[in-house]
């Protein structure tokens, strides 16, 4: 056990020192690195992310993915000021990616700028402002449609999630039941639109639905080692 752990935790460092020296020859080969912090905002694994090493600067995407994880993690779990400062440097390190420069289909600045909206909502949420926190997730819902399609997709943290869960804690039940379907006419079966749109229906009332949705939510989620909350969207 003690191997595998000290292995997991030096995985990250590893990944971008092998790949460092194959980025000078092949830029694409940085489009790898962002993944593990973004997976890991998506599971909500905020000491992972804040235990995960700081990229080399020149890595430009590496380095802006990790400012924005560090900054969603201290955001969502209450540090709120040192989730802005973090906040700020993201918006340095994201001016230091060149105009030009594509992650995937997509322009890498982009898909920042969509997670500046996530961020940014994520703080107005963890200030209880509920209603700016869900306009913001509009705005980054209305962006996410608009990204070039690919496979993975460009974006891994869809915005209805957290726009549904954020309607749901504002007592919209009924919006939030509307954003959750839009979420899975997107993403069929996503598992925690699923969970939100279950939790939403009860909220209504709508039991023999919420039932019916919560049965389709526990076969898709059987195999996951994560407890979902209304406030893990």
């Amino acid at each position: 056990m003690e191997g595998r752990t000290a292995d997991a935790d030096f995985a990250p460092t590893r990944l971008i020192r092998d790949v460092t020296p194959l980025v000078k020859d092949n830029p694409m080969a940085e489009w790898y690195l962002p993944t593990r912090a973004l997976v890991l905002v998506r599971a909500r694994k905020w000491d992972e992310v804040e235990r995960l090493p700081e990229p080399d600067k020149n890595l430009t995407l590496a380095h802006a993915f990790w400012r924005f994880a560090r900054a969603m993690a201290y955001s969502a779990s209450g540090q709120l000021k040192q989730g802005a400062s973090e906040r700020s440097s993201l918006a340095a390190a994201k001016n230091a990616i060149g105009a030009e420069t594509m992650l995937g289909f997509n322009s890498a600045r982009g898909l920042l700028e969509l997670g500046q909206l996530m961020l940014d909502a994520s703080i107005a949420r963890g200030r209880r402002d509920f209603k700016q926190s869900a306009a913001l997730l509009s705005k980054a819902a209305q962006f996410e449609d608009a990204l070039n399609y690919n496979e993975p997709p460009g974006w891994y943290l869809p915005p209805r999630e957290s726009l549904g869960a954020v309607l749901f804690q504002d007592g919209r039940f009924s919006e939030a039941e509307a954003v959750f379907r839009a979420e899975l006419n997107a993403h069929a079966r996503n598992p925690r639109a699923l969970f939100g749109l279950a939790e939403a229906l009860n909220k209504q009332g709508k039991t023999a639905e919420a039932k019916h949705v919560r049965k389709d939510f526990g076969e898709a989620w059987k195999y996951a080692d994560l407890t979902l909350r209304i406030e893990d969207l």
